[in-house]
């Protein structure tokens, strides 16, 4: 027989109920953890999940299974940003609205890496108000085989004039977005300095900037730790640059 309009309302009215509970429970995001070092599941990993609605702040955190597998609750609706911790480095993976699984690579992590290189130091010059301001970047490659981090207390060291104040440091992997990473003095002078930031494989940029006194003229010496591929100064037309 035919149901009457109101049953009729009140079956539609449960079915889209049901379908709105089904699609509420249903936001759950999973994913794997791969050591891509080993090649095996990373087991035992520590996974944070982060909110990025308002700022950045925690809604979730778990460990990686026997086969690095995990798995979240969603609340909200918005973008996430996944956290993974392998040997006190951390790796990340973007999940936008609407993803449901993720895949995570970590590294195993050493003191010293072979198949890094420092494939460029670039230098900008500006001068005003008796300061040169220098911005500085580096960029670092990670092609070990198999892939490992490398991560100790001088990742990537270099020089300052002396009598230079660093305004900023900023360090940024791959894809990734540039997270504030202040370097450290290594010498009373404070001329010699080294950013304590991961070098992932892959490439990895640096970026400083300092200010040193300027009466119209300045001898720069990059003092370059490292052999170099590419080094570049670029300067603006309202100043001369020569080689010395």
């Amino acid at each position: 027989g035919r149901l009457s309009p109101h049953i009729f309302s009140l079956t539609i009215f449960i079915a889209f109920t049901f379908l709105l509970c089904s699609f509420a429970s249903a936001q759950t995001l999973t994913g794997t953890v791969k050591n891509s070092t080993t090649g095996k599941p990373a087991a035992g990993d520590e996974v944070v999940l982060l909110s990025l609605g308002q700022g950045m702040e925690e809604a979730g955190r778990t460990k990686t299974d026997a086969k690095g597998n995990f798995s979240f609750k969603l609340d909200a609706q918005g973008p996430h940003l996944v956290r993974v911790i392998h040997q006190e480095v951390t790796y990340h993976r973007m999940a936008p609205p609407g993803t449901t699984s993720v895949a995570v690579e970590v590294y195993d992590v050493g003191k010293k890496v072979e198949g890094i290189a420092v494939v460029a130091d670039i230098m900008r010059f500006q001068a005003g108000q008796g300061q040169l301001h220098v911005e500085r970047t580096f960029a670092v490659t990670n092609s070990s085989k198999p892939p490992r981090t490398q991560m100790n207390e001088h990742n990537l060291e270099f020089y300052v004039p002396e009598g230079a104040t660093i305004s900023e440091g900023q360090a940024m992997t791959a894809g990734g977005q540039p997270v504030i990473s202040a370097p450290v003095p290594e010498d009373n002078s404070k001329t010699r300095y080294a950013f304590l930031f991961p070098l992932r494989p892959g490439e990895t940029r640096f970026n400083i900037v300092y200010t040193v006194p300027y009466t119209g003229s300045a001898n720069i010496d990059p003092k370059t730790v490292y052999p170099l591929e590419h080094f570049v100064a670029i300067a603006p037309k309202s100043m001369e640059f020569s080689a010395a």
